[in-house]
């Protein structure tokens, strides 16, 4: 997020450039849990279409943060998630690894379902 808003990379932003962040980052949105993931992705992405160790675990933080989950439970099984994932050794997922890693996570898919308002019925997870 800072680094979206830190457009000449000084490494600050202003308090101008800090309320347009704080007004245009939007709260995870409501709905599908493969549609919570692929918005946090984005957010957390850095226009490679990956994500790191450490980028992968911010993203699984803040999320689970944000709906008030997070907890032990919920790190250890990012971590058990990212190894599982990165299948090509290359300390990377894709949005595609990242959905599917969550999605088959029977835990934080739980967590997701329990947060969505839509219906589970009209969904089907890998």
């Amino acid at each position: 997020i800072f680094d979206t808003h830190d457009k000449e990379n000084l490494g600050f932003i202003t308090f101008t450039q800090f309320l347009l962040a704080i007004n245009t980052t939007p709260n995870i949105p409501l709905g599908s849990p493969e549609q919570m993931v692929k918005w946090a992705f984005r957010l957390f992405d850095k226009g490679y279409g990956i994500l790191d160790n450490v980028e992968f675990n911010d993203m699984v933080r803040y999320m689970f943060g944000a709906l008030d989950s997070m907890s032990e439970k919920v790190e250890e099984r990012a971590a058990a998630i990212f190894a599982k994932h990165d299948a090509s050794n290359d300390g990377c997922l894709t949005e595609e690894d990242c959905i599917r890693g969550i999605l088959t996570d029977e835990i934080l898919l739980q967590i997701l379902i329990q947060s969505n308002p839509v219906p589970a019925s009209r969904h089907s997870y890998p």
